[in-house]
This record gives structure tokens, sequence and C-alpha cells, in this order.
């Protein structure tokens, strides 16, 4: 079961890589109830940017986001 945090709650901020599908979108759809800050790196610019606003429509998480392959440096 999914709850909102409260605000007298510690904050958390997560970093997630591959967050526009798969395995790394359902870690951030599961996280974001609880997080005041998320960090999203994709490879795909149209697809994070897809994620960002569904995860926005559940949460009040502060999302950021990353297009490009982070091994690229």
């Amino acid at each position: 079961m999914r709850r909102q945090m409260n605000k007298d709650e510690q904050s958390y901020i997560a970093c997630i890589t591959g967050a526009s599908r798969g395995i790394g979108y359902e870690i951030a759809r599961y996280l974001a109830p609880y997080c005041s800050h998320m960090q999203l790196a994709s490879k795909n610019k149209s697809n994070i940017t897809k994620a960002t606003q569904q995860l926005a429509k559940t949460s009040q998480c502060c999302i950021h986001t990353f297009a490009g392959d982070i091994a690229d440096g």
C-alpha cells in the first residue's frame, strides 16, 4: 500500500537510472510518495519526459531528469 509522506517526516532523495520504463520506472513509482526530490535518468529524452509526467500526477515529489548515457560521464 502506497502512502504520501507527511510534512513532519524525514524527506528522502532518490537517484534512479533507467527510470523511463521497466524496473527503473516501477522503482521510481514506488519511491515517489516517500521522496522530497528524485533524480531520474534515461537514455531516451521522450520516454523520461513521459515517465516524469506520469509520476507527477500521483506525487508531490520534485522530479529532476537527465536524458543521456550516464556511462559517457
